[in-house]
C-alpha cells in the first residue's frame, strides 16, 4: 500500500559519517459484511506468520475518506480462544493503528481518498504482519516471546486525520479557502471527505468486545495494548485513556511509536541560514483538524487537561503563547502526553528521521550541515523525552525505549534494531510489561551525538 509515513516502507536512514482525536453508536451499527478481494497492502511479507483477516463494517458504520467502509485485521484465529487465558478469561490483545503522515491541503486529501490511505476498495481480504517493522504483531514466540499469544489486531488508516477525527458527515474543512481561490482546486465541485478516525477506533473496540449478538467475543479483554506508529504513534497518545476508559476491569497500556511530534523544530532551511521560523511547531498546515475533532473538546481528555493547566509543560521559546498557540500545543503529545493517565511506553528514535528529512527537509546528503541539523534536532527530542517522560510525573508507570537512530519507525528485533544498553524494542517492551523494569530501569535513553551502527 502507497504510504509516505509507515513502519513497513520508511526504511532506517543513516548518514554517511560517524553520526552516530465522540459519538455513541449501538455496537449493532457495526455488523460486518464480506470484504472485497484487492491488492496487499505493503505490511503484507513473505516472513512466516499468521494470516489475518479483513473485517469491514457495514453501511452504517465509520468510513474512510472516500466513504467506503472502514475496517480493520484480526488473527484468522480470532473468536475460537486465541488470545483467551484461563479457558474463561477476557483476551488479551494487542490493537495497531496504521500510520502514513495527514492530510495537508484539500488537494492532498482529495488524492489521498483515491488510494488505499483514504479508501478500503484495494484493500485485500487477508495479510500477514512483517516481523521485523511489526513483530508486536506476530505470532511466532521466537518474535514476540512475551505479546505471540495475545490477540492481534491492525487498524488500517484511511482518515488522514491521525485517528483524531470524529465529524459525523462528510466534510471539507478547506471550504472557505476554496471559496476564496477556486481556480487553485482539482475539481470545480467542492470535494467532501469522512473524518472518522477515532470513531473507526470506536468501531474496532465494539465489534471486537461490545456484547452484542455479533461481537467477536463475549466478554471485554482481560488486557489490552494499544499501539501504533508515526501517525498511528500520534493516534495511539490521543485514543490512550479513551481506551482504558471503555475496559475498566481490564489491564490496559498504550506503546506510541515514532509518534512524538510537535516540539518547536526549525526546518533545516531555517536552522542553517538562522532565520527564524513562524511555524517552529509545523502544525499550520493542521490547523484544519479542529473542524473534525470535538471529541476532545467536550470531554475529559488530556489535550483538554493540557489546556486548562495553562503552560505547565510548557518550556521558555517554546512558542505556545497565547489561547490559540496553546490549543495547538495542548493537541501534540509532548505538551498533553504529562496528562494520560493511563501507563505509557513510547517508543521513539532521538534522531526521528522523518522529523529530519520530510518535517524538516534536510537533503538527504552527507554533509556537516545536515549533521548539524541532526544534532540540533537530537538535543531537542532527547531533551523533551528525558524532561518529560524519563522525569516526568509518571515516572513510576511509564516506560522509555529512545535509541541513538536516525530513523523513524523501528525495528522490533534483530540485526537492524536500535539498541539501549543492550536492549532492542522487544526486549524492553516485554521487561516493562511483565514487571521485569520498572520505573528508572524501564527509561531508556540514548543521547548519544551519533546515530548508532546498531539502527
Amino acid at each position: 500500500r502507497a504510504e509516505p509515513v509507515r513502519a513497513a516502507s520508511m526504511k532506517p536512514r543513516r548518514l554517511l559519517t560517524t553520526m552516530v482525536v465522540v459519538a455513541s453508536t449501538a455496537a449493532s451499527a457495526f455488523a460486518l459484511r464480506p470484504a472485497p478481494r484487492g491488492a496487499a497492502p505493503a505490511l503484507h511479507s513473505k516472513v512466516a506468520g499468521a494470516q489475518m483477516q479483513l473485517r469491514l463494517f457495514n453501511t452504517s458504520g465509520p468510513r474512510c475518506l472516500d466513504g467506503t467502509t472502514a475496517g480493520y485485521y484480526v488473527d484468522s484465529a480470532a473468536g475460537s480462544g486465541r488470545g483467551s487465558m484461563h479457558g474463561g478469561a477476557g483476551a488479551q490483545v494487542v490493537v495497531w493503528l496504521e500510520g502514513g503522515g495527514a492530510c495537508f491541503s484539500e488537494d492532498d486529501c482529495e488524492q489521498r481518498a483515491k488510494g488505499d490511505l483514504g479508501s478500503s476498495k484495494g484493500w485485500s481480504q487477508s495479510m500477514t504482519p512483517n516481523s521485523h517493522s511489526h513483530g508486536l504483531l506476530s505470532t511466532d514466540a521466537d518474535v514476540n516471546p512475551d505479546f505471540g499469544g495475545f490477540l492481534h489486531v491492525y487498524v488500517p488508516y484511511c482518515s488522514g486525520d491521525v485517528w483524531y477525527g470524529d465529524a459525523p458527515t462528510a466534510l471539507n474543512p478547506w471550504a472557505a479557502e476554496r471559496a476564496a481561490a477556486p481556480a487553485r482546486r482539482l475539481s470545480k465541485v467542492g470535494w467532501e471527505g469522512y473524518f472518522q478516525g477515532h470513531l473507526i477506533v470506536q468501531a474496532v473496540l465494539d465489534d471486537l468486545f461490545g456484547g452484542s449478538g455479533s461481537s467477536v467475543y463475549a466478554q471485554p479483554p482481560s488486557e489490552l495494548v494499544l499501539t501504533g506508529c508515526s501517525a498511528g504513534g500520534i493516534g495511539t497518545f490521543g485514543n490512550c485513556d479513551y481506551v482504558a476508559k471503555q475496559f475498566p476491569g481490564a489491564r490496559v497500556v498504550c506503546r506510541p511509536e515514532a509518534g512524538y511530534f510537535g516540539l518547536p523544530i526549525k526546518t533545516y532551511k531555517t536552522y542553517i541560514a538562522g532565520l527564524p521560523d513562524h511555524d517552529m511547531h509545523h502544525i499550520s498546515n493542521a490547523n484544519w483538524t479542529q473542524q473534525v475533532i470535538s471529541w476532545v473538546k467536550t470531554e475529559p481528555t488530556p489535550m483538554a487537561a493540557c489546556v486548562a493547566d495553562g503552560s505547565a509543560w510548557v518550556q521558555p521559546g517554546d512558542d505556545c503563547d497565547g489561547d490559540e498557540e496553546l490549543l495547538l500545543c495542548c493537541h501534540s503529545p509532548p505538551y498533553f502526553m504529562p496528562y494520560i493517565e493511563t501507563p505509557l511506553f513510547v517508543s521513539e528514535a532521538t534522531a526521528d528521521a522523518y522529523q529530519v528529512f520530510t518535517q524538516g527537509a534536510a537533503p538527504e546528503e552527507d554533509t556537516p550541515q545536515v549533521v548539524a541539523y541532526v544534532e540540533y534536532l537530537r538535543g531537542i527530542l532527547s531533551g523533551s523525552l528525558e524532561r518529560v517522560v524519563a522525569r516526568g510525573k509518571r515516572l513510576e508507570q511509564n516506560g522509555l525505549f529512545a535509541p541513538a537512530c536516525l530513523q523513524h519507525c523501528m525495528s522490533w528485533n534483530g540485526s537492524s534494531a536500535g539498541l539501549v544498553q543492550g536492549k532492542d524494542l522487544q526486549l524492553a517492551f516485554g521487561d516493562w510489561y511483565n514487571g521485569r523494569a520498572k520505573g528508572a530501569a524501564a527509561m531508556l535513553l540514548d543521547n548519544n551525538t551519533g546515530v548508532s551502527t546498531k539502527c
